[in-house]
């Protein structure tokens, strides 16, 4: 079962890091392109920023669920690096709430949202993925 969780927890890492490179990808392409374009390439900007949000729910989720179930003690019996690890996340959750929040926000008032805010969102959540995952990696490894 651990297996099987760690897969799943490393697919949402996929769809979470993924869909922020080529959300940063798409970004560039649009400030370029033609309006109709620029169009076309903000709707896949939501559905990448939405598929990607799926990934830090299934890595929350899949992450709580391997350290309560197959670490004694819990939270409480990891090292110190897992605490930074997890203020990392937390981070990284916090900008893609507010990444999701402004993109629904911006959807009902029928505008884009704010590239530059969007753009700011997205390098927060990169480098506190980056971070999240070197920690992981001094904490498990």
């Amino acid at each position: 079962m651990f297996k099987t969780l760690l897969v799943l927890h490393l697919l949402g890492l996929a769809l979470g890091v993924g869909g922020g490179v080529g959300n940063m990808i798409a970004g560039r392409m649009a400030a370029k392109a033609e309006p109709a374009g620029a169009k076309a390439l903000g709707a896949l900007q939501g559905r990448i920023g939405r598929a990607s949000f799926v990934g830090l729910i299934l890595l929350w989720i899949t992450g709580i669920w391997m350290v309560m179930g197959y670490h004694d003690g819990g939270f409480g019996a990891l090292p110190g690096t897992f605490s930074v690890k997890m203020i990392f996340v937390v981070i990284v959750t916090l900008a893609a709430l507010a990444a999701q929040w402004k993109a629904m926000s911006a959807a009902r008032a029928g505008t884009p949202p704010n590239r530059k805010t969007m753009a700011r969102l997205g390098m927060v959540s990169g480098l506190f993925s980056i971070l999240a995952v070197v920690m992981a990696v001094a904490t498990f490894a």
